[in-house]
């Protein structure tokens, strides 16, 4: 048993030596040191006072946390002349371990953590107050953790979409009665890209010209890939891996869709199907080309018109003018006769006709749906996030899912960040954050253009357009200051064409899809906007 507080006051008291009676000396001695010690605080405080006011050494509660979050990194016990990484991070690495949710674990994470936390506590608070934009955020958010409902529509909001989408093949047994004969290529991609946001086959989209910054244009591109790059098709090993947890990924959501239609399931069949899908994309992968070739941005620069591309590019059963005009057709901007497309990817175009004459329509389409439905199952009931998460295990090497708040508060976040942006400056930022961040590159800017002067390994002309370029750079720093200011409408305006519903929340995904999609589309014909 523990000693109570007068035994403990007791067992101190008998323990405690006797004391000395101190001489005057000994008096006048420790007055003396005491003195200075006083003398000592006093002017260290000062000292670092005067420092601070300086602006020489910063004494701020966030100050000293992120020093002590520097020092804590650092491993002091190695020479840095042997190994200055260890004696960098060696700290972190004693401290911290990959989290099983995780492929991967850094500063930057656990600072993204931290916002997250934040923002978990802005989305869940009722709204009392809201401007019109943070109301939908808080909407989407509640959508997303709202599992039971989501549980309890289970795959019936994917069923009421498949018709739009012209089915899955292999998840319907009249599809080649139904489709097969009026099917098109030129057709169903548009409706891909317009109304879901997804391009396999060929990756059409709208960006800024790499040669003259102030343009949009059309870019023509090789498509992304079910797994992370052509690697995983061809390497053995950890890829070996990753393929057949996707390939079994592809087969089992087709046999739970076959069920959810109450149709029978012939796994052979299934299966038979699923690899062909996997052989097309497989033929896709090896026909693109590899991250590494596709680093020097002037070797993708390939601007043709759009008979050019008619003459250059033809593809079986496909026509470019009906591609183009239809997906543009649906923001209302006209494709001229003489269009200018940038084509990131012509050897791709170029052998792209072999494969689509390999391979039958029923199998193209189980493979452009397949694209579609692979991203979607993560939308859906716990089962079907399930199949997907084994497919991800296998990939990453995660073996834990992270907690649904924490996926909804990014997924809100990276769809409606201007608007959570708002909420988070309000609740976790210093007034004057941004301010000093800008007076800092500030400072940068103009040390940059003051030392070109001293430069001698550059002639006049060059320093000339350095010093432009320096001076024409855009500082965009935290945040726009709109977002804070309710009396402007802008905020509400930039999220005005989205609205969500609390129990859908499959269909509130897909109407962001659309909106980014189309928002991205409608560029076209408008200058660049280097603020936005």
């Amino acid at each position: 048993m523990g000693k109570s507080e007068s035994q403990m006051e007791m067992v101190e008291k008998q323990t405690r030596p006797r004391k000395k009676r101190l001489s005057p000396l000994r008096v006048a001695a420790l007055a003396i040191i005491l003195l200075l010690s006083c003398a000592l605080v006093v002017l260290t405080i000062l000292y670092a006072s005067q420092r601070d006011k300086q602006g020489n050494v910063c004494i701020t509660p966030e100050c000293i946390q992120a020093t002590a979050r520097i020092i804590q990194n650092m491993d002091d016990s190695v020479r840095p002349c042997d190994n200055f990484y260890l004696f960098a991070c060696g700290g972190w690495l004693r401290k911290n371990v990959i989290p099983e949710s995780s492929s991967r674990y850094s500063t930057f994470d656990i600072l993204r953590h931290e916002m997250e936390v934040i923002l978990k506590d802005i989305l869940g608070k009722p709204n009392i107050g809201d401007r019109e934009a943070v109301k939908k955020a808080k909407m989407l958010y509640r959508s997303c953790i709202n599992e039971s409902q989501i549980d309890k529509r289970d795959s019936e909001p994917l069923l009421n979409i498949m018709e739009d989408i012209g089915d899955w093949p292999v998840a319907q047994d009249t599809w080649d009665i139904k489709y097969e004969n009026h099917w098109r290529l030129d057709n169903i991609l548009p409706l891909l890209t317009t109304n879901f946001g997804e391009r396999p086959v060929i990756d059409m989209f709208v960006g800024v010209d790499d040669k003259d910054s102030s343009k949009h244009i059309i870019h023509i591109d090789q498509p992304s890939l079910g797994l992370p790059s052509r690697e995983y098709y061809f390497e053995n090993g950890h890829y070996k891996v990753a393929r057949d947890a996707y390939l079994n990924f592809m087969i089992e959501l087709a046999k739970m869709l076959r069920n959810a239609r109450n149709l029978s399931t012939n796994a052979e069949d299934v299966e038979r199907q699923m690899v062909e899908v996997f052989e097309l994309e497989t033929e896709i992968a090896n026909i693109s080309a590899t991250i590494k070739d596709r680093h020097d941005i002037t070797m993708l620069y390939n601007k043709f018109s759009l008979p050019e591309i008619l003459e250059h590019f033809p593809l079986p059963g496909f026509d470019w003018q009906i591609f183009l005009t239809t997906i543009m057709y649906k923001v209302n901007v006209t494709i001229s006769k003489n269009e200018s497309i940038l084509v990131y990817a012509p050897e791709y175009l170029k052998r792209l006709p072999a494969i689509l004459n390999k391979y039958s329509a029923r199998t193209l389409q189980n493979y452009i749906v397949w694209h579609f439905l692979m991203e979607s199952a993560g939308w859906l009931s716990s089962r079907f996030k399930d199949v997907e998460f084994n497919f991800r295990q296998a990939l990453d090497g995660t073996t834990v899912e992270d907690a649904r708040w924490r996926k909804c508060v990014r997924y809100v976040n990276q769809y409606l960040n201007k608007a959570v942006g708002s909420q988070y400056v309000r609740e976790a930022f210093a007034g004057d954050s941004k301010q000093m961040v800008e007076v800092i590159i500030s400072q940068i800017k103009e040390v940059f253009i003051e030392k070109l002067v001293e430069i001698n390994w550059m002639d006049q002309e060059t320093k000339r357009k350095a010093q432009e370029k320096a001076e024409a750079i855009m500082e965009r720093i935290g945040y726009p200051d709109y977002i804070l200011h309710d009396d402007n409408p802008k905020l509400d305006d930039d999220y005005a064409q989205v609205s969500y519903e609390e129990d859908t929340y499959f269909e509130n995904v897909l109407v962001n899809n659309k909106a980014a999609m189309q928002k991205s589309l409608k560029r076209l014909r408008e200058p660049v906007n280097k603020e936005a």
